[in-house]
């Protein structure tokens, strides 16, 4: 998991140019099979935190906190939303082949996550 330092790290990153996938094919939902690592930083929040999910097949997703939802792939990457009624949905763009950066937001508060995959790189598409 991500230490303090890790998560700065993480946050840094979101503010750099990154060399994004392309719009111009769909990406393959295979990509985002299997357990990924990261972290949130919501606006305003006293704490963030560092997060795991496990993105099935089936368009489903559970994170290490218990927290379910649905996932699709974008052109450039992944939505998801949870199932937990705050309304809380994550988009992000795959940078490379096992980063995802994006934006969340519950309605109410927004924010940045990261994600970083566990699998071996499968074919994007």
């Amino acid at each position: 998991m991500l230490s303090r330092i890790g998560v700065a790290l993480v946050v840094g990153l979101l503010a750099l140019p990154l060399n994004v996938s392309s719009a111009s094919a769909q990406l393959s939902p295979s990509i985002f099979v299997g357990h990924w690592w990261g972290a949130v930083d919501w606006e305003g929040a006293e704490s963030d935190a560092e997060v795991a999910w496990d993105f099935d097949a089936d368009g489903t997703f559970v994170n290490n906190y218990g927290g379910t939802g649905t996932w699709s792939v974008t052109a450039t990457g992944i939505d998801f939303q949870y199932n937990n009624g705050a309304e809380s949905s994550y988009t992000g763009n795959l940078v490379g082949d096992r980063v995802v950066i994006g934006a969340m937001s519950n309605g109410d508060i927004s924010g940045a996550f990261v994600l970083i995959s566990d699998n071996p790189t499968p074919s994007k598409r």
